[in-house]
């Protein structure tokens, strides 16, 4: 499989403070790959340095074999770059079907923009149910399959998701993550961070460990899940 997402030997944090300390991650087509580790590990400002969000002191962002690094986000996501944030990812004041015309704004052409929400809507059945619910009156699940589907209606190439199953009762966290991998077998290749070390790697393909900001740990998920001193060191798992 070839590369889609490379980025490397990346040094992030936010103001002064370094976070993450030469980091390599690489995103091939068609896999899911989890960045897995302590609280406070620096996964979620790898994630954000990708898009700009945390601030990226060293290293460069590889899209295509394109240098992308330091490119605005707006740019990224027209590129074909879709980003689930973990909190503040839906407009609880609006409706689900107006949140995902926000999701499709960069598309001019009305005709389109419906096409692409009524193939969200097929994706995700549950939104066409609650079309006309007040996204603020859904259900913490339900909120994260919504800001999924809004990314969707760009039609991404990758998807870069911010803990995907944070605060979400375990058999949503279940069913986010089987949609992420349904998303995946579709063709769109996914990054994501995830506090849910065994949940994370069993739906992945490979997977990162990072630690105080230092990758500990790399290879298949399956390799890493089987590693059991590497589980009890890092990741707080039982032999």
């Amino acid at each position: 499989m070839s590369t889609i997402l490379k980025a490397v030997d990346v040094v992030a944090g936010y103001g002064k403070l370094v976070v993450v300390h030469k980091v390599t991650v690489e995103l091939k087509k068609n896999e899911i790959v989890v960045i897995v580790g302590p609280n406070g590990s620096g996964k979620s400002t790898l994630i954000k340095s990708i898009l700009g969000f945390s601030k990226l002191f060293d290293g460069k962002i590889l899209y295509e074999n394109q240098d992308i690094t330091g490119l605005r986000t707006d740019r990224l996501i027209r590129m074909g770059i879709g980003y689930v944030p973990q909190i503040n990812n839906v407009f609880t004041n609006l409706t689900v079907e107006e949140n995902l015309e926000i999701g499709a704004y960069p598309k001019k052409d009305k005709n389109e923009v419906k096409a692409s929400i009524s193939e969200v809507y097929d994706m995700f059945p549950v939104l066409r149910q609650k079309k006309n619910e007040r996204a603020g009156n859904l259900s913490g699940g339900e909120r994260q399959i919504l800001a999924l589907g809004r990314v969707m209606v760009l039609k991404p190439k990758i998807l870069l998701f911010d803990e995907p199953t944070a605060s979400l009762s375990p058999i949503a966290a279940s069913q986010v993550l089987s949609y992420i991998r349904e998303i995946c077998d579709s063709g769109i290749s996914v990054l994501m961070a995830e506090q849910n070390a065994r949940k994370g790697l069993a739906v992945s393909d490979r997977g990162y460990i990072l630690v105080d900001g230092r990758c500990v740990k790399e290879g298949s998920s399956k390799e890493i899940l089987e590693d059991k001193e590497i589980g009890k060191l890092y990741l707080g798992l039982k032999a």
